[in-house]
């Protein structure tokens, strides 16, 4: 679902929109902000919000097409700041439309690369803990749920695995049209989760 549209000092971006029922992560009403960083002769792309179900017309792919086209500037990257389906779910579909490179932590990048993996005990066990113990300092109870986790809604609805081109640590910097933009670590809402900041405009894309 498409919030507002609004050009920027750096380009433009599409704010996000995080609808307040459980349905509303299945029918397109949660969406990732969406942020367009313009260079001299090349543009990268934040994020790249949610696909939905054609029954549903609330995804934003069709929408950052449009404004995709309308740019004179090739696309070099596609950054993904982490693992949501509000923010992975246009991804291979514009990569392969624009021959973009997508950009992403390398600990988000198994889960980017294979969105299944948020279903399996490998998502928790390869950061050093079991769902068991997770479980335990949420303070529920065997078989309740932490989210994401039924493979059926998973696979229908958010597996939209893309190909991570470049891998990305704190302190890299990209470059971008004679820009120099610079990554940021910031884990906790995701383990890979990052941020650019733009030292031109002073703007940090977090």
């Amino acid at each position: 679902m498409i919030f507002f549209f609004a050009e920027t000092p750096d380009g433009w971006g599409i704010p996000g929109l995080h609808g307040p029922l459980a349905e509303d992560e299945l029918d397109g009403y949660v969406q990732s902000g969406v942020y367009l960083i313009r260079g001299q002769g090349e543009n990268m792309l934040i994020d790249t919000g949610n696909w939905t179900l054609p029954e549903y017309a609330n995804g934003m792919g069709d929408f950052l097409v449009e404004l995709l086209d309308r740019e004179k500037n090739d696309l070099k990257y596609i950054l993904i700041t982490h693992f949501h389906y509000d923010h992975t779910g246009n991804a291979a579909m514009l990569k392969e439309r624009y021959g973009a490179q997508v950009v992403a932590h390398p600990a988000d990048k198994p889960i980017i690369e294979d969105p299944m993996l948020v279903t399996r005990r490998e998502n928790l066990t390869r950061f050093g803990t079991t769902p068991e113990e997770v479980l335990a300092d949420f303070n529920l109870r065997e078989g309740e749920s932490l989210g994401l986790s039924d493979p059926e809604i998973v696979r229908r609805h958010w597996n939209f695995p893309v190909e991570v081109d470049v891998e990305v640590n704190d302190g890299d910097v990209l470059e971008v049209g004679g820009l120099k933009l610079e990554v940021m670590h910031l884990p906790g809402h995701c383990p890979g989760m990052i941020g650019i900041r733009n030292p031109h405009s002073g703007i940090l894309y977090s």
